[in-house]
């Protein structure tokens, strides 16, 4: 086994120390890219956390809910990756809590998916051990799952308790379907109405912060909302990015009741897509789709590469496939052309720059891979009735967000 190139992989992927002891567990070397880490709290740990090596399964420890060590055990070696700064969710078997690791150590390192870490923990433990481990069995082997679930039964019979005895409720389920099935139909008009629905109950608690609890129930909503406007027909590529999009502004926002307001806009303006989606087809009435998942596919390539060039030979060879087969069957599905439908979403995002931004429109024509200026200009005036500068005259000022603002 080339336990180099492991340890090339470890320490550059997680730029931490990888470890490596013998099979009674004496020391043997630390390979590590990073000279600049100092964990002189691992000295103090080094023990408890050999004590963890099991060769059936990885052990993750976690040290002051941050700072995280993978333990991998074989029948000649073991080896102690860490620490590292893990984002998680789940409740470990083995944590460290009456530890004085000190925050300065959790400044120095990177931030890292509890699945990436845990997968290259596996990775490691299976080129070390017969058979494959699975991720599931590796989380079943080092999380709390039946602690967790009595809290969870504990806490849920503790809330009914208290919800009955001050009597308060949570919304109807019936709002929730109105307000999605607006954004799924790109009904705005729905869509304001059910958002000035009044109830006694409340939309739930998340967390006990305030702050924190608006903005899970956020990023609940528009999670909801991102896949309602893909039931009405909105490419999955663009309904998730516009949604990644508001989440992350919602993360970053301060004032809780500025997170409602997001939140509006955010479903807004994925009701907006759709109905504007379904507008253009109205134009052009297609025939119901079959479901056909290279169309979707298709769509979403589109999306992805809006900035270049696309060809449609380009996008055949992308999915291995003839490009007079992948022209009739788009027409087939969809009712258009495949040139077409770039054209359309092309002409939707230039719309979108005039109002949105202030890229002048050679810009925008080099941005999206137009061949000039006056070449997008013909193109869009065909397909809009206005010249751009018309356009980013008439609706850059009193876009409808403004208004419904």
């Amino acid at each position: 086994m080339n336990m180099d190139a492991i340890f090339y992989y470890l320490t550059t992927q997680f730029s931490t120390h990888v470890r490596f002891y013998d099979g009674n567990g004496r020391f043997l070397k630390t390979e590590t890219k990073r000279i600049d880490l100092n964990d002189t709290f691992f000295q103090k740990i080094e023990n408890t956390l050999l004590s963890l090596a099991n060769d059936d399964a990885p052990a993750i420890a976690c040290t002051n809910g941050y700072i995280f060590y993978g333990i991998i055990k074989s029948a000649a070696h073991c080896f102690i990756i860490g620490p590292v700064n893990i984002v998680h969710g789940l409740a470990l078997k083995h944590t460290l809590e009456d530890d004085d690791t000190p925050s300065s150590i959790a400044d120095q390192l990177f931030t890292h998916g509890m699945d990436e870490f845990a997968n290259a923990l596996l990775l490691l433990h299976n080129l070390t051990h017969q058979g494959v481990l699975t991720l599931a069995q590796c989380y079943a082997a080092n999380c709390l799952e039946e602690r967790y679930e009595t809290l969870a039964q504990t806490t849920t019979s503790s809330r009914l308790f208290n919800s009955r005895e001050s009597n308060t409720k949570h919304n109807p389920y019936s709002q929730e379907q109105r307000e999605m099935l607006a954004i799924e139909t790109g009904n705005l008009e729905l869509l304001a109405k059910s958002k000035e629905e009044q109830y006694a109950g409340s939309l739930g608690i998340t967390a006990k912060d305030p702050n924190r609890n608006g903005k899970n129930l956020a990023i609940i909503v528009i999670a909801l909302a991102t896949r309602a406007a893909i039931r009405g027909g909105l490419t999955q590529e663009a309904a998730f990015t516009l949604g990644d999009a508001y989440m992350q502004e919602i993360e970053d926002i301060k004032n809780v009741y500025d997170v409602a307001i997001l939140t509006n806009k955010a479903e807004r303006d994925l009701a907006a897509m759709v109905r504007d989606l379904k507008q253009s087809q109205s134009v052009s009435p297609v025939p119901a789709a079959s479901g056909n998942p290279l169309i979707g596919q298709c769509k979403d390539y589109v999306f992805s590469h809006l900035h270049s060039r696309l060809t449609i030979q380009e996008i055949a060879e992308h999915f291995y496939v003839h490009p007079n087969y992948l022209t009739s069957l788009f027409r087939k599905e969809t009712g258009m052309s495949l040139y077409q439908y770039i054209l359309s979403e092309k002409m939707a995002l230039v719309e979108n720059l005039l109002i949105y931004s202030d890229y002048s429109l050679i810009e925008i024509s080099s941005y999206l891979g137009f061949s000039s200026q006056s070449h997008l200009g013909k193109l869009f005036k065909k397909a809009v009735g206005m010249t751009p500068q018309q356009y980013r005259n008439t609706y850059q000022k009193r876009n409808e967000w403004e208004v419904l603002s």
